[in-house]
């Protein structure tokens, strides 16, 4: 590797370490995801429209007709710590992991995004007091919604225990397989 380095001076270590890194968890996170049926695609320009067609779920879950234990981990956090803790790098860098949507990824999480700040206009009027617009999509209906899609795909309801099990169990595949579009190499 070291000669390697030497004789192309342009590549940066960092763009090859992160190569490595995911040709490592390639041998071991493909398998896994074809054990437990997770795609190895994604029709991202598909994303948004399932994402507009939960609008309503989504609606019942801001308003409380439906429990959301994201709901509810998002308001005790933000009541316990405050708007500017619960906001701020050391806690977003504690809870970043609610975010991340399963076997979506990056990309998956982007196209999420955007799609909930559309449909909700993030800027708007507040959503959910106590919490900033931005706080309650982030960490509170992008997981919401990561649930819906996986279970969706999976063909089980979103209650299902099995489908919970599928986001936390995909985070790191997805992290690896789709991240973000500007950072591939």
């Amino acid at each position: 590797m070291t000669e390697y380095l030497q004789a192309v001076p342009e590549v940066q270590f960092p763009r090859i370490a992160t190569h490595c890194q995911l040709h490592r968890a390639e041998a071991d996170l493909i398998p896994l995801a074809i054990s437990r049926g997770w795609p190895l695609t994604i029709n991202f320009e598909s994303l948004p429209f399932r994402v507009e067609s939960l609008h309503m779920y989504l609606r019942q879950i801001i308003s409380g007709e439906i429990e959301s234990p994201f709901l509810e981990l998002a308001v005790k956090a933000w009541e316990a710590l405050g708007s500017r803790r619960v906001q701020s790098v050391l806690h977003e860098y504690s809870s970043f992991h609610i975010e991340q949507p399963g076997y979506y990824g990056v990309q998956g999480f982007h196209h999420i995004m955007s799609t909930l700040r559309i449909i909700f206009d993030a800027s708007g009027a507040p959503l959910r007091l106590p919490l900033s617009n931005e706080y309650l999509l982030r960490k509170a209906l992008v997981p919401e919604v990561a649930k819906c899609l996986i279970a969706q795909d999976v063909g089980l309801d979103v209650t299902n225990p099995q489908v919970q099990d599928h986001l936390e169990d995909s985070r790191q595949f997805g992290f690896v397989f789709f991240p973000d579009e500007d950072e591939q190499m």
